[in-house]
C-alpha cells in the first residue's frame, strides 16, 4: 500500500499531531511510553537544539495515521550528519517506528521512501534503544537490505526484566535461595526502625513539585555521577515530563522513610499493564540499610498485587536487579549508511 506522507519539522507539531498520536500508538505493538507524545515533545523542547526536525507521518489520505516516525538530524563529532531517533540514550530506554498493527511493512517502506528523498540531508542513520521485537529490527531492516543501504546491528545494553507471578511467595520462590534470604532480611532490618518504613508512594495530599523536589536531592544525594548527570537542564526536563505523564497518571513516586526522614526514593512509570523502574536515589547515611534494595522490593510487590504483568528495571546490568530476579533482554543499536559508488 502507498501511503501519504506528511512531514512536520516546527516545534509547534508536536500540539497538532498529539491526538492522532495518542490513537495511533494505542493502536501499534510499539506502544512505550518513551514513545509517547508527552514523552518526545517534553525531551525535543529540553534537548532540540542545534538539532533539525523531522515528524514523518504516514496516512492513506483519510485523518487517521497509520504510521509516524520521530527524527532529528545533527552534526556528529566527525562533522557528519546524523539521523537519529528523538529521545537519546541517556534518558529514553526504548526507539522505535511507530506502526498501526497490520501496516507496518507499508510504514516502514515509505519510511525508506522517506530516507532516498532526502539523502541530501544525511550521511548516515543512527537508531538506538531497539528491543528484540522491535519493528525497525524485524521489518524495516530487511528492506533496507533490499534498498541499497547498509544495516548494521549490534548489541547496545541489556534491559533485565521479571515476569510477574500471581503471589509475592511465588515470586520470592523464583529467586535463589541466598537472595531470597537476603531479601527477607533487608526488609526486617528496616521495619524493625520504623513501621512507617512501609508507607510509601505519592499519595494524593503530596503536591508533584514537592515530591519531585525530594526524588532530586535524594538522586544527587546518591553519588557524584548523579549529582553530574542532574544538571539544570535535566532537572527542568524531569519536572516538565513528570508533570506529563503524572497528568496521564502513569507516574509513580515512590519514597522509603524511617520516623520521617526520607531515605530512598524512585520514579516508576505504570504504563501498559507493566510498570518500569526508571530511575533512583537514596540517603548514603543510611546505606547499611539497603534502602534502595528494599524500596525497589516493596515496588515489585505492589506490582504483583495490582496485577501487572511484568516488572522492567530498563537499562543497565546492575547486579542488584538480578538478585531481585531480573532475566536479560537485550537492545540493539542499527547503524544505516549509504553504498558508496
Amino acid at each position: 500500500m502507498d501511503l501519504k506522507r506528511e512531514l512536520y519539522t516546527e516545534s509547534g507539531s508536536f500540539g497538532i499531531l498529539k491526538d492522532h498520536w495518542g490513537h495511533l500508538i494505542e493502536e501499534s505493538s510499539s506502544n512505550e511510553i518513551f514513545l509517547t507524545n508527552q514523552w518526545q515533545g517534553t525531551w525535543w523542547k529540553h534537548f532540540g537544539k542545534d538539532k533539525t526536525l523531522r515528524l514523518v507521518a504516514f496516512s492513506n489520505g483519510e485523518e487517521d495515521l497509520l504510521g509516524l516516525a520521530s527524527f532529528s538530524i545533527e552534526l556528529s563529532t566527525n562533522g557528519k550528519r546524523v539521523m537519529r531517533f528523538l529521545g537519546g540514550t541517556d534518558i529514553t530506554d526504548y526507539l522505535d517506528v511507530i506502526a498501526k498493527s497490520g501496516y507496518e511493512e507499508s510504514v516502514c517502506k515509505s519510511i525508506v521512501d522517506f530516507w532516498k528523498d532526502t539523502e541530501d540531508e544525511w550521511d548516515f542513520i543512527d537508531l538506538h534503544c531497539l528491543k528484540e521485537t522491535s519493528i525497525t529490527l524485524n521489518i524495516l531492516k530487511q528492506l533496507l537490505n533490499k534498498s541499497g543501504y547498509i544495516a548494521e546491528v549490534s548489541i547496545e545494553e541489556v534491559c533485565p526484566k521479571v515476569s510477574l507471578p500471581a503471589s509475592w511467595e511465588e515470586y520470592l520462590e523464583t529467586l535463589s535461595k541466598k537472595d531470597r534470604h537476603e531479601l527477607r532480611r533487608k526488609v526486617r532490618r528496616i521495619e524493625k526502625f520504623s513501621e512507617s518504613a512501609d508507607n510509601y508512594g505519592v499519595k494524593s495530599s503530596y503536591p508533584l513539585a514537592e515530591g519531585i523536589e525530594r526524588f532530586l536531592l535524594l538522586h544527587r544525594k546518591s553519588d557524584l555521577r548523579k549529582k553530574d548527570f542532574m544538571n539544570r537542564n535535566m532537572e527542568l526536563f524531569f519536572q516538565d515530563v513528570t508533570g506529563m505523564i503524572f497528568a496521564e497518571n502513569w507516574l509513580k513516586l515512590s519514597f522509603l522513610h524511617i520516623d520521617g526522614t526520607f531515605i530512598a526514593s524512585s520514579m516508576s512509570f505504570d504504563y501498559q499493564n507493566k510498570v518500569y523502574l526508571y530511575n533512583s536515589g537514596y540517603d548514603p547515611e543510611y546505606s547499611t540499610l539497603s534502602p534502595g534494595i528494599v524500596l525497589v522490593a516493596h515496588l515489585i510487590r505492589e506490582a504483583i498485587d495490582t496485577g501487572r504483568s511484568e516488572f522492567d528495571f530498563l537499562r543497565g546490568n546492575e547486579s542488584y536487579k538480578y538478585h531481585l530476579g531480573g532475566k536479560d533482554s537485550n537492545i540493539y543499536n542499527m547503524v544505516i549508511s549509504k553504498v558508496t559508488s
